[in-house]
């Protein structure tokens, strides 16, 4: 199994000099001080690519057995899969956008088109890579910088995405267990 990261968040942590992972969150400064090159921004806009055609087909995956798991009646885990597509495309689309995310203790940005440094994102009261991508992609299509109809609709007072985000967490940290997987009377039971 392979554990490779983010292929700009390894090139990232490499130009601040960071050779060992457990001392990253040491390297803040040198984050916010970085200044890319234009070398720098070539070989990123390649590493772009390849990370949003990663989370292209993590979303495609995530959707199919979302869909596969509905389709089968596990309602449960589904809705946790269909999120990750949800979160994998919005992660796709800001990249495709110019917007590169690091994560080092916190949530840093850059926009390769229009900023010279990543600066830390902060955005009220959503915390966590998750929140912190919703809000961050809200705020784009509500300034003009991206388009998305799906924006504009509401579920229960919540964007689609953030509704989808408090569902997923519902299953994943408010249900004792996952009831489609676990019949009382027949034990655990496997989705196929």
């Amino acid at each position: 199994m392979s554990f490779k990261r983010n292929n700009i968040q390894e090139f990232i942590e490499d130009k601040c000099g960071c050779s060992d992972l457990t001392k990253w969150g040491s390297y803040q400064q040198n984050l916010i001080q970085l200044n890319l090159t234009s070398e720098d921004i070539t070989l990123v806009n390649g590493y772009r690519t390849l990370d949003a055609i990663s989370y292209w087909l993590k979303a495609l995956c995530s959707y199919s057995q979302g869909l596969h798991g509905m389709y089968k009646g596990f309602s449960a885990w589904s809705i946790v899969k269909l999120y990750y597509s949800i979160f994998y495309c919005l992660r796709c689309e800001l990249l495709l956008n110019s917007y590169l995310l690091v994560r080092n203790s916190a949530l840093f940005k850059l926009n390769i088109k229009t900023d010279t440094q990543f600066s830390k994102y902060n955005s009220g009261k959503a915390r966590g890579d998750h929140q912190l991508t919703i809000k961050l992609y809200s705020d784009l299509v509500a300034n003009g910088t991206i388009s998305d109809v799906t924006s504009s609709n509401t579920i229960d007072d919540d964007s689609p995405y953030t509704w989808m985000l408090k569902q997923r967490e519902r299953v994943n940290y408010q249900m004792q267990n996952f009831p489609d997987f676990f019949d009382r009377k027949k034990g655990i039971t496997q989705m196929s």
